[in-house]
């Protein structure tokens, strides 16, 4: 929400957001409750994202290790890397760390009717 916005908070009895509130009458709830129980929900969602951070770290270990035997017209038999490592590792991660940030625009993009908001790389930089 921007300043000097119209829009009320997301936890108030008018505020609408993507996830928040979860029920209709959560506005009426205790704040301390509401504090705790938000608090325990982003708990979860990071080790959430601490999971899926883990499995694709996996999976840049995985693609990276990829070796590939061939065989020379001697007989000898050469096994070799098919991924540089540092080049690999380099770009997949590279990839991997900007991820939130994508699916963040992408997600306020799609909430917004394909209309750009203010979070996500595009926000900041684009003045209409």
């Amino acid at each position: 929400m921007a300043l000097g916005s119209p829009e009320p908070p997301i936890c108030s009895a008018e505020g609408s957001g993507s996830l928040l509130p979860l029920f209709a009458d959560e506005h009426l709830w205790n704040k301390p409750l509401r504090a705790i129980l938000y608090g325990v929900g982003m708990v979860y969602m990071f080790l959430g994202v601490s999971i899926v951070a883990d499995m694709f770290m996996n999976s840049i270990e995985e693609i990276t290790s990829r070796s590939k035997q061939v065989m020379k017209k001697d007989g000898r038999t050469i096994t070799y890397k098919v991924w540089n490592p540092t080049v690999a590792n380099l770009t997949l991660l590279a990839l991997g760390s900007s991820a939130p940030e994508i699916l963040l625009s992408v997600v306020e993009t799609l909430n917004k009717d394909f209309y750009i908001g203010e979070l996500g790389s595009a926000g900041d930089s684009i003045s209409l």
